[in-house]
């Protein structure tokens, strides 16, 4: 049974949001980075406060920067810098 199988089968047997599955399953199957997990992404599907999440992500020290998440800084136009932090399959 491969992995498009199982996809599509969530899809007709299942409540489950469509684009959660692609989503979840590009991410397993289909990402060749190790930091490939989006925390935006993460912050959609569980419904979270990025403020909030960021906070208790830096308080808890469960998780180790360059290890299990890095943080990037993305330049978009010439005045705002948004950082986006990616996480390894592993860590999420």
């Amino acid at each position: 049974m491969d992995a498009n199988y199982l996809k599509e089968m969530l899809k007709i047997g299942t409540s489950i949001d469509h684009n959660f599955i692609d989503e979840f399953y590009d991410i397993l199957f289909d990402s060749n980075t190790i930091f490939c997990i989006n925390l935006d992404t993460i912050l959609e599907w569980l419904e979270l406060n990025r403020k909030e999440f960021v906070k208790s992500l830096k308080n808890k020290k469960r998780f180790k920067e360059n290890t299990d998440y890095i943080v990037r800084t993305n330049v978009e136009g010439t005045h705002h810098r948004k950082k986006e932090i990616w996480f390894t399959k592993e860590a999420f």
